[in-house]
């Protein structure tokens, strides 16, 4: 997808849920958004994804995949403590 303004960022999209398939050559993660309202019975996350199409599908190929791994497992555990320290 060309964009006119090369400086435009894209839109920011919230989700909090994330499904993946995963093939040889690509991973295809899918995201959802649910939230609960006074009036909104609780649902599990396979509830969510049988009952709601997802917001947003990306492909992604394997060696990305590969990179994103490698850097949360970097990341996650600074992030981890810094959530436990209030931060």
């Amino acid at each position: 997808m060309a964009q006119d303004d090369k400086g435009q960022l894209p839109e920011v999209i919230y989700a909090n849920l994330v499904g993946f398939n995963l093939s040889n050559d690509d991973v295809l993660l899918e995201f959802w958004e649910h939230r609960l309202g006074h009036a909104t019975p609780p649902m599990t996350p396979e509830d969510v994804v049988k009952a709601k199409p997802p917001i947003l599908r990306v492909v992604v190929p394997f060696a990305s995949i590969k990179w994103l791994r490698d850097s949360l497992e970097k990341m996650l555990p600074t992030a981890a403590e810094n959530r436990k320290a209030g931060q």
